[in-house]
């Protein structure tokens, strides 16, 4: 009964997969980036309900649907999909630490976007650099001279790199969801109090912005240029993510909602940000925030 009936989902989910494949080439390619992610889901909880082998079954169909029935751009997406899931199932189903199935599901969406700009790039001329400098002409074409290129930059890396750690949270915490909801044991997630990123990445990342000050300061050749301005920004938001983090927990400690919306509002907000950022080291220091407020 039970291999009936692991069978007969296998075939219902490769049935939608080659039928997401369809409507995708039908509508130009709008659904590819919108949900081919996506199907990483009900892989992750197939291969935990069932097993590791029709898991693979699973993805290798799905992969050999797209061939057949997905434009290139879909089949790469769709490949990545099940690269991604059958790895974080492997991890849930071999009983991985919630800690490092949340790191595997981000980085897999970060090098699923560095592989679409890489790949599309050499297929179809798709050149990050020049969108980089379009969007700072735009920005200071609306009165924005100042910091032009730092807010491209910045835009630029929140699309990419930002989608990439909401999928990967998204992909995290669904499956386990799901997974509960059918259920099916395992490691209960953390809640938001207990969350914490690493103090040595907020220590590295603050040691990204002092080197960023200081070439503020000195010399720097050309070529190095945008190497520290990307390192500024991916060590700004990994900064602010602390501060967020920090700021709502202690909401949800003083079951205050407006700490927490506040919180979440904050990260779109330039000046409140670097207040944020200023917390997220403070934070990676040993501190916390009820001790600021305590003074």
């Amino acid at each position: 009964m039970r291999k009936t009936r692991n069978i007969t989902e296998g075939a219902m989910m490769i049935a939608m997969v080659a039928i997401l494949l369809i409507l995708n080439r039908q509508f130009a390619g709008v659904l590819e980036e919108m949900i081919f992610w996506l199907l990483s889901i009900p892989l992750i909880v197939y291969m935990v309900r069932y097993d590791i082998q029709s898991g693979l079954i699973v993805a290798i169909s799905c992969i050999l649907s797209s061939i057949l029935f997905s434009t290139f751009t879909g089949m790469v997406l769709l490949i990545s999909a099940m690269v991604s899931g059958v790895c974080y199932g492997i991890g849930l189903k071999k009983g991985w630490k919630n800690a490092y199935l949340l790191i595997l599901a981000i980085v897999s969406q970060l090098l699923v976007s560095a592989l679409t700009v890489i790949v599309f790039g050499h297929i179809f001329g798709y050149d990050i650099i020049a969108e980089v400098m379009d969007l700072t002409k735009m920005v200071e074409q609306a009165g924005i001279a100042s910091g032009a290129r730092t807010l491209a930059m910045l835009v630029v890396l929140i699309v990419y790199i930002g989608s990439a750690f909401m999928q990967g949270i998204v992909i995290h915490v669904a499956s386990h969801v799901i997974l509960a909801r059918l259920r099916i044991q395992v490691a209960p997630l953390k809640p938001i109090t207990q969350v914490r990123i690493p103090k040595q990445v907020g220590m590295l990342a603050t040691v990204g912005l002092v080197i960023y000050a200081i070439s503020q300061f000195v010399s720097v050749p050309a070529a190095y240029e945008d190497a520290i301005l990307v390192l500024y920004l991916v060590c700004m938001m990994i900064a602010i993510t602390i501060g967020v983090i920090e700021c709502i927990s202690y909401g949800v400690k003083k079951r205050s909602r407006a700490i927490v919306l506040g919180a979440l509002i904050a990260c779109f907000i330039p000046v409140i940000q670097n207040i944020m950022m200023c917390l997220g080291i403070y934070v990676s220091f040993g501190g916390h925030i009820e001790k600021i407020i305590e003074k």
